[in-house]
């Protein structure tokens, strides 16, 4: 039976969820350079050694961990949706596919700009959430667990084991467009670095998701956010501080059990595709379980009344992450691609680092302010316009002569 007891009234902690994994992701893309890899040597022993070790200690963090979240959340919102259009006995399946194409539309734009947008694969696995909707929690939980187990890698891996000649099936595109990406961004115009994301990097994108499983895992995640929505685990964290607890340690521990698997095996003597694909499934599963460690920890300390302050910090920003996520490839992007200021050849991890820090401050402060005097973000309140096909959508909060807002019964 599904559990309908949820407010819906703004998740704030929700939102600092959102917001954190939005700042994981805002870290890698900068030190990445948004994928136009390269690790300048500026002849300086100290900077270099620095850099390493935000390069390392950034990707311990967030790598892999940042989008899994962000894929949860993205489960979690369909859920809020979806039960509460059926508060008002409307139904919403059409509508929220409709929400898709745009997502999915939206991330086409920003991909131009961007070839490793995340907004295009979440609305292609978005309409997965339509079927397991019909789903009891129990085959949810099932299903979870096959598509995290990543049984193609595994297949894959019994299959390197078996047969040296073993090839996987996948998409295979005649083209160096890796090296045709990099080149438009590094060297070419914007005309010429907007039609290689197009072109070439929905190509780098396709191979990505397929060969990193993502496909897979996707939803997987997807089903632990509708699960944790159905049970309104956010709504009740005090009464699950225990569960918390038992959580966090059983998480970390499975993560030291991965990650140290993952070391071990990487030192062995096996063929480089047997040694990727074990790589690969142990990152999964490691992954997995330092981001379910992050996030029950993050609950339990906001269940501290100092630590509980961090979430009317943070989540402004992750109720507007789309604006936000949307908003760092077009601040980020033309300073370090070649049609800008050219400064990936420049920039080690360090001051990537710096530069990614001052773009969250710039838009956790406009954040702030901007939700101070509007309902939505820019880009969430369009979103949902075109969603409802209606610009009738309260946008600006109607405030009093004190600044307070105002309770009026907002739009569609």
């Amino acid at each position: 039976m599904k559990n309908t007891q949820l407010n819906y009234e703004r998740l704030y902690i929700v939102d600092a969820l959102r917001g954190f994994a939005l700042f994981g992701i805002l870290m890698l893309h900068s030190l990445e350079h948004f994928d136009l890899y390269h690790f300048p040597d500026l002849g300086v022993p100290f900077l270099k050694s620095l850099d390493g070790k935000v390069w390392d200690t950034m990707f311990f963090i967030f790598a892999g961990k940042s989008f899994a979240l962000f894929a949860m959340m993205f489960g979690l919102s369909f859920y809020i949706q979806m039960e509460s259009r059926r508060r008002k006995n409307k139904k919403f399946t059409a509508r929220f596919l409709w929400r898709l194409v745009i997502l999915f539309v939206l991330g086409v734009v920003n991909g131009a700009i961007y070839s490793g947008d995340v907004l295009k694969v979440l609305a292609v696995f978005g309409i997965l959430l339509i079927f397991f909707d019909k789903l009891n929690n129990k085959i949810l939980i099932v299903l979870s667990a096959l598509f995290l187990l990543n049984i193609p890698m595994l297949y894959n891996l019994y299959q390197y084991i078996s047969h040296n000649d073993y090839k996987p099936w996948g998409p295979n595109f005649e083209s160096n467009f890796w090296g045709e990406l990099w080149e438009a961004s590094a060297k070419g115009s914007l005309l010429q670095s907007l039609r290689a994301n197009l072109i070439q990097g929905s190509m780098a994108s396709i191979m990505f998701q397929f060969y990193s499983s993502r496909y897979v895992v996707i939803p997987g995640l997807f089903i632990w956010g509708l699960i944790l929505g159905r049970t309104s685990f956010f709504k009740n964290i005090e009464s699950h501080l225990g569960l918390l607890r038992r959580i966090i340690l059983t998480s970390l521990g499975l993560f030291i059990i991965f990650f140290g698997s993952k070391l071990y095996f990487s030192s062995l003597n096996f063929t480089d595709n047997i040694k990727s694909t074990i790589d690969g499934l142990l990152s999964t599963y490691s992954n997995v379980a330092f981001m379910v460690f992050l996030v029950s920890g993050f609950c339990l300390l906001t269940s501290t009344t100092r630590a509980r302050r961090l979430i009317p910090i943070l989540s402004p920003y992750g109720k507007m992450s789309l604006t936000n996520y949307v908003s760092m490839a077009v601040i980020l992007i033309p300073i370090y691609y070649g049609y800008g200021l050219g400064l990936y050849e420049y920039t080690g991890a360090t001051i990537c680092f710096l530069l990614a820090l001052a773009v969250f401050a710039l838009q956790l402060s406009f954040s702030h302010r901007w939700l101070k005097n509007h309902h939505y973000g820019p880009l969430e309140w369009m979103w949902r316009c075109l969603t409802f096909l209606s610009f009738d959508i309260p946008f600006k909060k109607n405030l009093d002569r004190e600044g307070k807002e105002v309770t009026v019964q907002l739009g569609v």
